[in-house]
């Protein structure tokens, strides 16, 4: 729904989580997916995640600008 909303394409969007549900949402959208996991979600299976880093700041190196 948000990309048809936003009229974006899939390709130009980049999702941030900290759950597997979430993951599996931007997963179902076709949309790149980096996993912030927290205290409740680090032990989640993140498997397909784009990257599965420690905090926000270790997102920029997979921005496309």
């Amino acid at each position: 729904m948000a990309l048809e909303r936003s009229g974006c394409q899939a390709s130009e969007c980049l999702v941030i989580e900290d759950s597997e549900r979430g993951l599996v949402a931007a997963q179902a959208a076709g949309i790149d997916c980096i996993v912030i996991p927290n205290a409740l979600t680090a032990k989640g299976n993140f498997n397909g995640a784009l990257a599965v880093v420690e905090n926000i700041r270790l997102i920029y190196e997979y921005i496309k600008l």
